[in-house]
């Protein structure tokens, strides 16, 4: 969306049009949390600091200390199951996560996840890591791949004692996830973004915990925190627009329209307002409109 509107608004504004598509990069606070020790570990905190966020620790996971939070990073150390302390608070963790939160979890146990995973319902969770659990590989524009932590590649995460502990069966995911690692085969996948609500979650079988010694694993947790996403999204609303203004912002910014009819709206909106929306300002104003028929 964001390289096809570029495109219309620079064909709109002419050769001199200026436009700054905004980033996906959004520092704010990520609490942390390890549910074997009951509590968020300084390993964790040292991740959060170098992918440019404020860490905030987490002893008891509950509404109080989520609320305030764009992110929660959490590890599960626990090969058996889930901790009760953190299981006890699920219904403040989901409803976190449903109003904006973006959940990280890296998760050693795997086979129950559906039961504890936000919107995970209809997800295929499988614990497995003795075959292909040392394979991990980086799909095209995986965002784990380079960012503040470094850059690793197919074979960065390959060779541990297991690099993943089980995998989500691609098909099975929600409309609207991305998929981040996965394993040899493809529709194995070890690292998923999916949305829950209006928040997100970001889950791995990879045992971060484990591996925080690696140089490799680091990167990748790093850029994981870094470039995958708080959940905090600017809609047409969340900007304030109202009435004909929200309507038009809604049809550049919100319907996925191209070709003739983004143009169509994006020039409509320039006659009127002699400004950008949203989505597609960041650039010095635009050059006054042609004047329109009569």
């Amino acid at each position: 969306m964001k390289t096809r509107l570029a495109t219309s608004v620079l064909a709109v504004l002419g050769a001199g049009g200026a436009l700054l598509i905004p980033g996906t990069s959004f520092a704010g606070n990520i609490g942390y949390y390890e549910m074997c020790s009951g509590q968020g570990e300084a390993w964790q905190a040292s991740y959060i600091t170098s992918a440019g966020h404020t860490p905030v620790q987490i002893t008891v996971p509950d509404a109080p200390s989520l609320s305030g939070l764009n992110g929660f990073f959490v590890t599960n150390c626990d090969n058996d199951g889930y901790a009760s302390e953190y299981t006890s608070n699920l219904a403040a963790i989901n409803n976190a996560v449903t109003n904006g939160l973006t959940l990280f979890m890296h998760d050693r146990h795997v086979t129950n996840a559906a039961s504890i995973m936000p919107g995970a319902g209809g997800i295929v969770f499988t614990r497995e890591y003795a075959t292909g659990g040392s394979d991990i590989n980086l799909p095209v524009g995986s965002p784990v791949i380079t960012g503040p932590g470094g850059t690793i590649n197919n074979t960065s995460l390959d060779g541990f004692s297991y690099s993943s502990h089980g995998y989500l069966t691609v098909s099975s995911l929600p409309a609207g996830s991305s998929v981040y690692t996965v394993r040899a085969d493809p529709t194995r996948a070890v690292t998923v973004n999916y949305p829950a609500g209006a928040g997100h979650v970001v889950y791995s079988t990879s045992p971060l915990d484990a591996f925080n010694g690696s140089a490799s694993f680091r990167t990748y947790g790093v850029n994981l925190l870094a470039n995958a996403g708080l959940g905090v999204s600017t809609t047409c609303a969340s900007e304030g627009y109202t009435s004909t203004k929200l309507t038009w912002c809604k049809n550049i910014c919100e319907m996925g329209y191209t070709g003739a009819t983004l143009d169509m709206w994006i020039h409509r909106w320039i006659n009127r307002y002699r400004d950008l929306p949203y989505c597609a300002a960041g650039g010095p104003p635009p050059p006054p409109p042609p004047p329109q028929d009569t």
